[in-house]
């Protein structure tokens, strides 16, 4: 289970999707990295980046299990956990780019348009399904007074403009953000406030803040590299069976 901004809980159905498929790209790029014995992989955030490549593959396994295995007991949120859930969504939303970005390279005879095993929208796809399934479920839960009417309908009316066919990438940002706001309390994990005061200045801060002591002072465990891709083919493992089982459920 996971402490996200909206409760403890495991995720499932098309935002689980979601998240499956996005870590399934991430542990993609840190396969590869790891072939190509590239030391220095970054995805933009400093948590995440400053870990060597068998931390990296650590941290995610435990975000994985956390996310998307609810046998797995809700952890103590670090730094380095919680930039390796943005590290999720930035790879989503590179992923989103990249489609929207071969969208307009292809030519309208080209092969791979006429071929009906390739999806052209899988990634804005998999976004818009798990945004349309949170909208469902905070409509479902908000009450009927007139502010809560208001804002449904200019939400419906900005959701209704994001089509799987849509280009826009300013939208796809606007539904990356939403989505991530689901799991994520904010953005402290790439806070460098505290690295230039004193110590006891900075204990003041982190209460002021809401953060706690350990939320960056924490270090992943660094695995062998033996025992790091013997991790990711476990983080792959549960993702399959996610996809699997979500894919089957939204087929009904």
């Amino acid at each position: 289970m996971w402490r996200a901004s909206t409760g403890t809980k495991t995720f499932s159905g098309a935002y689980a999707l979601m998240l499956a498929r996005g870590i399934h790209e991430l542990t993609d790029r840190l396969r590869e990295a790891i072939d190509e014995e590239e030391d220095d992989f970054r995805v933009g955030h400093r948590a995440f980046d400053c870990l060597t490549l068998e931390q990296k593959i650590w941290t995610l396994h435990k975000v994985t299990f956390g996310l998307l295995d609810k046998k797995t007991p809700a952890c103590e949120l670090t730094a380095f956990l919680e930039a390796t859930v943005a590290c999720i969504f930035r790879a989503l939303e590179d992923s989103v780019m990249i489609e929207i970005d071969m969208a307009n390279d292809f030519d309208d005879g080209d092969e791979c348009l006429d071929d009906d095993s390739y999806d052209h929208f899988y990634w804005r796809r998999t976004l818009r399904d798990a945004y349309n399934s949170k909208l469902e479920d905070d409509n479902n839960s908000k009450t009927n007074d007139d502010d809560n009417d208001n804002n449904k309908e200019d939400e419906d009316e900005y959701f209704e403009r994001i089509t799987v066919e849509s280009e826009e990438e300013d939208s796809w940002n606007f539904v990356i953000e939403v989505l991530e706001d689901e799991i994520l309390w904010d953005a402290d994990y790439d806070m460098d406030t505290f690295d230039d005061i004193a110590p006891d200045n900075a204990s003041l801060l982190k209460h002021l803040f809401g953060v706690q002591d350990t939320y960056f002072s924490s270090i992943p465990d660094d695995p062998s590299q033996e025992e790091a891709l013997d991790l990711l083919k476990i983080i792959n493992k549960l993702c399959d069976s996610v996809i699997k089982r979500e894919e089957k459920l939204l087929k009904k």
